[in-house]
């Protein structure tokens, strides 16, 4: 969801200038050079351009913040958790062996938005009046005419995409590159959307040809529980490469929902930024995660594309997908980390009970009433198939083995009954009951 906010009384924040690229200047490979303060343009130039290694460093109103729902209360469904997977699988067909950008971000982050706008989608401002605390605030929405099948935008709390989708486009020169786009991390899906995605991006790291990274991220998250939101998910970006330093050209991050006061003697967006990321480096004790917001902060006082503020009101979108197909640097998949691409220990703790929980429900249905519901046990043993295939956890594959174990069980015992009756019913004068044809029905 996309949102300029004013408060009735007049004070307006309005959205920071476009990315530009130009294209029409192929002649050499794209590369990364510094972005012009005033006019926030991109161009190419050599590799050698973008360098935040070097010592040289450049001059370099508070939004309602969006509440989340906590799924902690809900229990874990894993047919559910299924479903999701199951509708992820068109799209890891099509991105198998392919190039592939893949958008990372929190619920109302603006993916969705992205990729339409990445399609050539137009977008209009509507507005909308809500209460907060007290005041009137008037919400300007920014939706798409005719969104993207899979990619619609919703402007609930809930989100809209409950699996990956993939737009694919291709360039004028016959390159494709399919741009992924994937539900939110741990805000408003529950855990089943969390497992679903992590397994499902696991599995397009490991199909694919090359990945490139986009990760969109909304400024209000920043100051929502001193970044921890933030912190979570670039640890989570961090754990796709061995050497994030190294491989820091392949990622792109887009700040959404800016503030921007119309008065210019106040700090510009970049250098507000900027010094919401300082607070965060200061309360951060992960190296891991410090090392991330450092190259966020020296890309910002040099003015480098590696961090964008991106609006569907002034982006330049052709030349912001442009820049995302030439300018970022390609991954191999084998390059990938995909062994540390896994799930959450919250989403792996409950999925391991509901696992045990499937697995009470089959022994106690294979030895319930004489007529079993069949369906069910199928369901249930199909469903921890797809898990294994997927997760892969042991806690996974020995549930799985062990409902298999009680379904043999079961079908051994049903087929002596059954040649037991056979038997019985070929000695003359043997009283055949309905209690034995009962039994009988019950083991075919």
């Amino acid at each position: 969801m996309f949102v300029v906010m004013k408060e009735a009384e007049g004070v307006e924040y309005v959205v920071d200038s476009v990315p530009v690229v130009d294209e029409d200047h192929p002649s050499s490979s794209p590369g990364w050079q510094a972005v012009d303060r005033q006019q926030d343009v991109i161009s190419f130039g050599s590799d050698d351009s973008f360098n935040l290694d070097s010592d040289d460093e450049a001059q370099s109103q508070d939004l309602e913040k969006e509440d989340t729902i906590d799924p902690s209360s809900v229990r874990f469904n894993i047919e559910l958790l299924r479903e999701y997977i199951e509708k992820g699988q068109p799209t890891l067909d099509m991105i198998d062996g392919k190039d592939v950008c893949l958008v990372i971000g929190k619920t109302g982050s603006g993916k969705s938005t992205l990729i339409n706008g990445f399609a050539g989608k137009m977008f209009r401002a509507v507005e909308r009046i809500v209460e907060v605390n007290g005041r009137k605030i008037t919400k300007t929405i920014y939706e798409p005419d005719d969104p993207l099948e899979g990619f619609e935008i919703g402007h609930e709390k809930i989100s809209k995409t409950r699996s990956i989708h993939c737009f694919e486009h291709q360039s004028s020169n016959g390159q494709v590159t399919y741009f992924v786009d994937s539900p939110g991390f741990e805000d408003t899906g529950g855990h089943e959307i969390d497992t679903a995605t992590s397994v499902l991006l696991r599995e397009v790291a490991q199909r694919c040809k090359s990945l490139r990274f986009i990760i969109v991220i909304s400024f209000t998250s920043l100051m929502d529980s001193r970044g921890q939101p933030v912190r979570g998910l670039l640890k989570m970006i961090k754990s796709f490469v061995e050497d994030f330093n190294k491989q820091k050209k392949s990622f792109m991050f887009l700040f959404s929902h800016m503030p921007h006061p119309g008065n210019p003697s106040l700090e510009s967006p970049p250098e507000r930024l900027q010094r919401e990321i300082d607070d965060i480096l200061q309360g951060s004790t992960d190296d891991d995660i410090k090392e991330v917001l450092q190259i966020l902060k020296k890309s910002l006082q040099r003015r480098f594309p590696l961090v964008q503020i991106f609006s569907p009101a002034s982006t330049d979108f052709s030349s912001l997908r442009r820049f995302a197909e030439k300018g970022l640097k390609r991954i191999e998949s084998d390059k990938i980390v995909v062994g540390q691409c896994g799930l959450t220990m919250s989403s792996q703790l409950k999925l391991d009970s509901e696992v045990s929980r499937a697995l009470l429900e089959v022994k106690s249905l294979l030895e319930g009433d004489p007529v079993i519901d069949s369906k069910r046990v199928n369901e249930i043993c199909d469903t921890l198939s797809l898990l294994h295939k997927f997760i892969g956890s042991s806690n996974i594959k020995i549930g799985l083995a062990e409902c298999k174990r009680c379904i043999d069980a079961f079908c051994d015992t049903c087929k002596r009954m059954v040649d037991q009756k056979l038997e019985q019913g070929t000695v003359p004068g043997y009283p055949f009951s309905e209690e034995d044809i009962l039994q009988l029905k019950s083991s075919s």
